[in-house]
């Protein structure tokens, strides 16, 4: 479905500051995540215990551009394939920090600091495998989305 650029563009701005926001928290917990899979979330625990909220979120502003469809223009078709990308890494990314998060603040997590010999191995496995898939996808939903707003706005 084609829209007028000018309805994409006024709804692109009205979403846009709150999506940037996401964006770069994404990023900033999916790098301290990377940093350091175990104990990185709690650099970031506040955005980390609130990925359901920002998932909620996210997913409002997807509706509202899948309601849109495509611009017209080829600069705004091109912000708009960066925001489906953004969007389909965010699912992963929301659904794999959720993971990471439960996991590396609840039980596994001190067992990875606490314990010896096979309880810590196997803990810090699984909480390093769910960090790091968090941290990958965050960081390329986050990508997506700021490459979209220097394509949407260049400098922006």
């Amino acid at each position: 479905m084609q829209t007028d650029d000018a309805e994409w563009i006024t709804a692109a701005n009205a979403q846009g500051p709150e999506l940037k926001q996401i964006a770069q928290d994404l990023i900033a917990a999916g790098r301290a995540v990377a940093a350091d899979p175990v104990m990185g979330w709690s650099d970031q625990a506040q955005v980390m215990s609130q990925l359901r909220e920002y998932e909620r979120r996210s997913n409002a502003i997807k509706k509202v551009f899948d309601a849109l469809g495509s611009p017209q223009a080829q600069r705004l078709r091109t912000a708009k394939d960066l925001l489906d990308e953004y969007f389909l890494y965010s699912v992963f990314a929301f659904q794999w920090g959720k993971f990471h998060y439960a996991d590396a603040s609840g039980g596994p997590g001190a067992r990875a600091m606490g314990e010896t010999g096979y309880a810590r191995r196997a803990a810090t496995r699984r909480v390093t495998n769910n960090g790091v898939k968090f941290s990958e996808n965050a960081l390329k939903a986050g990508a997506a989305a700021q490459r979209a707003f220097e394509v949407f706005i260049p400098g922006g």
